[in-house]
C-alpha cells in the first residue's frame, strides 16, 4: 500500500512539475508574443527592455524621439515615469532631447527637473544625465558655430527641437568669442521664426537675460565661498544661530555644524552626512548632538535632538536650514562684505 501512495505521489509532482513548465513555456511565449504586437514608440519605451528596445529605435525613424505622443508627453518623459536610468540613457544618447516641452503642459522634462527638488538618488541620476545631455547639445552647437556650419547648426536646431533659448545663447557664446564673430542676421532670423521663440525674443535681450543671469551666479558663488571662508575661521567660536519654526520650536546651530551642513547643503542625503558628521565632529556620550532645540511649551529647557529624530522631520530641518542661510546672510553681511574686499 504505501509503495501505491508512494508512486502515486511521485506521479502526482512530476505532473505538477510538468503543467508548470507548460505554464511557464506559455507565460513567455505570451509575453513574447505581447512584445512582438508593440508598434508604437510610446508603448516600446514603457515596456521593452534595453536590449529589445535598442532594436526597436533600429527601425524607428531618429525624428519621432522627439515628437510629442498623443497624450502630450515625450519619449524622455514616458522613460522618467518609467523610472528606469538605462533606458533614458538609450534614449539620450539616440538623440532622444530632454528639451522637449510635453504638448500639453508646455513643460519641458530638463524644465521639470530643475523645478522639483530631487528626494531620492534615482531623480539626481535622472537628473545628471539630462545635465549630460544638455551641456552636448550645447557644445554641438557652439562647435558647429565655431566651423561657421551655420546650415548644420539650423538642422540640428529644429531636428532635435532645441529650446530657442539655447540656440540663442550659443550664438551669444560665438558672438562674444576671443574671435568676435558677426553671427549673420539671417540665421539669427531663422531661430527667432519657429514656433518655441518668444514673440519678444531678440538675440539682444537674451543676451541681456545671459549676462545677469551669469553675474546672479557668479555672485552667489562668490557669496557662498566668503560665508565657508568666515565659517572656517570661526568654527571654534561660541556663536550660536537659532531658527525659529512655526510650530514654537527654535533650532540652536553651533558654528561648526552650519559650515559642516552649509558644504553639505546641495546633496541632502542624510545617512550620508551624518556618517560625515561623525567622523568630522565626534561628541562624546550623546550620538552626534550637534543641533539642539529649545521648545517654548515647556519652559524653555533644552533639549538636544539625534539624528534619528533629524532624519523623521525631513522637511522642518530642511526648511530651518534655508531660513538659517538667509538670517545668516542678513546679520553678517558687514563681515561677508568686509572679507570680500580682502
Amino acid at each position: 500500500m504505501k509503495k501505491v501512495i508512494i508512486t502515486t505521489s511521485v506521479i502526482a509532482v512530476l505532473m505538477g512539475c510538468s503543467f508548470s513548465k507548460k505554464d511557464a513555456k506559455f507565460q513567455t511565449e505570451s509575453n513574447t508574443k505581447e512584445k512582438a504586437a508593440i508598434v508604437d514608440l510610446q508603448s516600446a519605451i514603457k515596456f521593452l527592455n534595453e536590449q529589445e528596445l535598442t532594436a526597436f529605435l533600429n527601425n524607428t525613424e531618429s525624428s519621432k524621439l522627439n515628437t510629442p505622443f498623443s497624450n502630450g508627453q515625450t519619449s524622455v518623459e514616458v522613460a522618467i515615469q518609467r523610472g528606469n536610468i538605462s533606458i533614458l540613457n538609450l534614449l539620450l544618447a539616440r538623440g532622444a532631447s530632454p528639451l522637449v516641452e510635453n504638448s500639453v503642459t508646455g513643460f519641458s522634462p530638463y524644465q521639470t527637473a530643475l523645478k522639483n527638488e530631487t528626494r531620492n538618488q534615482l531623480d539626481l541620476s535622472m537628473k545628471l544625465a539630462m545635465d549630460s545631455s544638455v551641456r552636448k547639445m550645447n557644445q554641438n552647437l557652439v562647435r558647429l558655430l565655431s566651423q561657421n556650419d551655420y546650415s548644420a547648426f539650423l538642422d540640428n536646431y529644429s531636428q532635435k527641437n532645441i529650446s530657442c533659448s539655447t540656440a540663442l545663447v550659443a550664438l551669444i557664446e560665438r558672438k562674444n568669442s576671443f574671435l568676435q564673430t558677426t553671427i549673420p542676421d539671417q540665421i539669427v532670423e531663422k531661430v527667432l521664426s519657429t514656433g518655441n521663440c518668444s514673440k519678444n525674443a531678440t538675440l539682444l535681450n537674451m543676451e541681456d537675460a545671459v549676462k545677469k543671469e551669469l553675474k546672479a551666479q557668479i555672485r552667489s558663488r562668490f557669496r557662498n565661498m566668503t560665508i565657508l571662508k568666515f565659517l572656517s575661521k570661526n568654527a571654534g567660536s561660541p556663536i550660536t544661530f537659532i531658527v525659529e519654526l512655526q510650530h514654537g520650536k527654535s533650532y540652536h546651530f553651533s558654528t561648526a555644524s552650519v559650515l559642516v551642513w552649509a558644504s553639505l547643503k546641495n546633496n541632502l542625503q542624510l545617512d550620508k552626512e551624518v556618517s560625515q558628521l561623525k567622523e568630522l565632529f565626534p561628541t562624546p556620550g550623546n550620538s552626534a548632538a550637534l543641533v539642539s532645540y529649545r521648545d517654548s511649551k515647556i519652559d524653555l529647557a533644552e533639549h538636544s535632538i539625534s539624528f534619528e529624530e533629524i532624519k523623521s522631520m525631513d522637511t522642518d530641518f530642511i526648511e530651518a536650514i534655508e531660513v538659517l542661510y538667509s538670517e545668516f546672510e542678513e546679520s553678517f553681511q558687514y563681515t561677508i562684505e568686509s572679507e570680500a574686499a580682502e
